[in-house]
């Protein structure tokens, strides 16, 4: 059985450069997938991807905003990954 995972191809999301954080997933079936965002207090602001996706490699980019489109300032945010019984959370720094 091969387990989902999911790496950082790009773990730092440049607004003024219009540069977005890169994730890659990988799905061994069906599922939706989450991706939730926190603030350095651990205070979940924003739902940033919800989605069903086929099993297989995805692409998932973050351009630093949270639910409705506003900007994140600057710092360190944690994204958690989930779908099904998998779940990750990963570090991102907004410059």
């Amino acid at each position: 059985i091969v387990e989902a995972g999911v790496e950082a191809v790009s773990e730092t999301c440049d607004i003024a450069a219009k540069k977005n954080a890169e994730f890659a997933i990988y799905l061994p079936k069906e599922e939706r997938l989450y991706v939730k965002l926190y603030d350095r207090k651990n205070v979940m602001i924003g739902m940033v991807y919800n989605e069903k996706l086929d099993g297989g490699k995805h692409g998932v980019i973050w351009d630093g905003s949270r639910s409705g489109g506003k900007k994140v300032a600057k710092g360190v945010y944690t994204l958690e990954f989930s779908a099904g019984s998998f779940r990750k959370e990963l570090k991102v720094t907004v410059k």
